[in-house]
């Protein structure tokens, strides 16, 4: 029998995020980070962002579950 082995998985849900900012507006400032002067976790959480983004334009639901997490 393998090993089993913690995986995490980072999660944006942008009706949330919408509470504060309009996500356009956040994704272009995102898009003029550099990401080199960044640490692991703030690259993750930008990852994140993309990604939900990504699914939103693709019409899926902003609270899905059942995505494929590796986009």
């Amino acid at each position: 029998m393998g090993d089993y082995v913690a995986r995490i998985h980072w999660r944006i849900n942008l009706k949330s995020v919408e509470d504060f900012v309009p996500v356009d507006v956040l994704e272009k400032k995102i898009e003029q980070l550099a990401l080199e002067g960044l640490g692991e976790k703030e690259q993750a959480a930008i990852h994140a962002f993309q990604t939900a983004m990504k699914r939103r334009r693709e019409g899926e639901p902003d609270d899905s579950l059942w995505d494929n997490e590796d986009d």
